[in-house]
């Protein structure tokens, strides 16, 4: 979600017609902003154009749902707990430290036998561009980068589902990267 102000001083003029999550991941935008996104979705597609002009459709986007049940966007613990200190610190605890850490890309098949019980998070921690390319290939999640800055991510953390199991695709070495630190995967 973006802020008033923001939209009318700095994202109005230059709006794309398509690809608008490529545009908001470039660095002159970005400008040290981060989005998270919300685990209930609030929006869902309408069918195969008009959403990166149907070229994730198939594969991802047709599986997105708006959820049929009431959430309190606006209560004043969700505020509270998005001060970015207060979220950062809670969500890098869940990634680095109530995970379990997966020590090997061949370990993402055995998932049920590392985490026996559903609800149980997982983390595999990639060095490089290609190490994060090919874990996200092999779960099937999207895979592109623009401007060092994974779909997704925040923080350098990307979150996603897979085996009933959530698994938090994580920078080795650090706890996150800051908002405008992302490596120069070249």
């Amino acid at each position: 979600m973006l802020t008033r102000r923001l939209w009318d001083e700095n994202l109005r003029s230059t709006w794309p017609d398509s690809y608008w999550d490529e545009y908001m991941r470039t660095k002159a935008i970005r400008n040290g902003r981060a989005c998270i996104r919300p685990e209930i979705s609030r929006s869902h597609t309408y069918g195969r154009f008009g959403v990166s002009n149907g070229q994730f459709f198939d594969t991802h986007l047709q599986f997105n749902y708006l959820s049929d049940k009431p959430h309190a966007f606006n209560s004043t613990l969700l505020r509270m707990t998005l001060i970015p200190e207060v979220y950062d610190a809670n969500f890098l605890s869940e990634v680095y430290d109530k995970s379990v850490l997966l020590t090997s890309f061949d370990q993402l098949t055995k998932l049920k036998e590392i985490a026996p019980t559903e609800g149980t998070s997982c983390r595999y921690e990639y060095s490089t561009q290609d190490d994060f390319i090919a874990a996200a290939k092999y779960v099937g999640a999207m895979q592109d980068f623009k401007e060092g800055v994974a779909r997704t991510a925040y923080r350098g953390v990307v979150s996603l589902f897979y085996d009933d199991r959530r698994i938090y695709f994580a920078p080795k070495g650090s706890r996150g990267f800051k908002n405008n630190a992302y490596p120069d995967w070249k």
